[in-house]
């Protein structure tokens, strides 16, 4: 293998500095909400269930989205007498899988981007290959999985202009990381072009597999209570007749509703998936397309500042969770230190 990024050098050590505390970080996030208590183990690289028989391909997707688009290809796999194992990274996720995977499948929350943990989790599940959704890349356990032997892709790959600009920023990790799959099939010639640029090799286009997956299988009646609750909330004028300022303020009545009905990370995602342009929004409710500029400002502004928000506090509470070991270790250390190079 190549001599490794310091960057990757670097995450790989914090890793294993941190691996002591992750029980103590994964109990308060469980507290908030961001873990499932009775599977925290997972995280940990222990599995929650025995391995199958046989041909065992991964396929990982880091939230419900991802997690949702790889259902058909998870009912093709199965279909030709494959196992196949999910995980995911998220407790929405994890629940939307427990209730949607085909029978056969295994859901596992992927583990922890430390040493110790897929160590734990490539020793049991041991999988012939490893789809990654998207674009959820995780330094050590890619890394681990390639030295191991698995075949790993990059499937439905996508990287927005902002992302590929700073991964140039890292020009040798992200061939590192790129350089780990055997092939990256892109949504479109675009995204293909962004990482060919970064350094990726084998770079198809295979299309969207969310476009192409058939839609799910819902509550009708409640599907049906939803939609009239939310064209009540625009009125029955006709879309493509509305003009900007008219626009405007259906924008911000509706998603000030949104924001009201369900005030976490989940109303903040439904906000920036149904955010992103009047079609999304119009195809559910079932209403013609105006043909005004969609009322929305830099890529879902709110969307970002939320996850800012709530990337700021998790980084105090587990700052003042590892503060006293972080003094200690450095104590520690300059006693180690003094004590070799003193001479009286």
């Amino acid at each position: 293998m190549a001599r490794l990024p310091l960057g990757i050098h670097a995450w790989r050590w914090l890793g294993i500095l941190v691996t002591p505390l992750t029980p103590l970080l994964l109990r308060e996030r469980a507290a908030r909400g961001k873990e499932d208590s009775a599977r925290m183990g997972e995280r940990l690289g222990v599995a929650s269930a025995a391995r199958p028989d046989g041909r065992l391909v991964w396929i990982h997707g880091a939230s419900v989205g991802e997690s949702l688009a790889a259902l058909p290809l998870i009912e093709k796999l199965l279909a030709e007498d494959i196992r196949v194992l999910v995980t995911s990274g998220t407790v929405t996720s994890a629940n939307m899988m427990q209730a949607r995977l085909p029978a056969g499948a295994i859901h596992q929350y992927v583990p922890l981007d430390t040493p110790r943990a897929i160590a734990r989790f490539l020793d049991h599940w041991r999988p012939a290959a490893g789809l990654f959704v998207e674009s959820d890349l995780w330094p050590n356990l890619l890394l681990e999985a390639q030295r191991r032997g698995v075949k790993l892709a990059l499937i439905n790959a996508r990287i927005s202009e902002r992302s590929a600009a700073g991964w140039r920023r890292a020009p040798h990790t992200a061939r590192t990381l790129l350089g780990v799959f055997n092939k990256i099939l892109a949504q479109d010639e675009d995204f293909a072009a962004r990482f060919r640029a970064l350094g990726a090799h084998e770079v198809t286009v295979a299309g969207s597999l969310k476009a192409d997956a058939p839609p799910l299988s819902c509550d009708e009646n409640a599907l049906a209570a939803t939609r009239a609750m939310m064209r009540g909330l625009f009125g029955t004028r006709n879309y493509a007749e509305m003009d900007e300022p008219r626009a405007r303020a259906v924008y911000d009545r509706y998603f000030r509703r949104v924001r009201e009905l369900v005030p976490d990370e989940t109303g903040r995602r439904l906000e920036y998936k149904l955010g992103s342009g009047w079609e999304p929004l119009c195809a559910f409710l079932g209403r013609p397309v105006p043909d005004v500029p969609f009322p929305r400002v830099n890529e879902n502004e709110e969307f970002t500042r939320g996850n800012e928000r709530e990337y700021r506090v998790t980084v105090r509470k587990a700052w003042a969770a590892i503060k006293p070991w972080a003094l200690t270790a450095v104590s520690v250390g300059v006693v180690v230190v003094a004590v070799k190079y003193y001479r009286p």
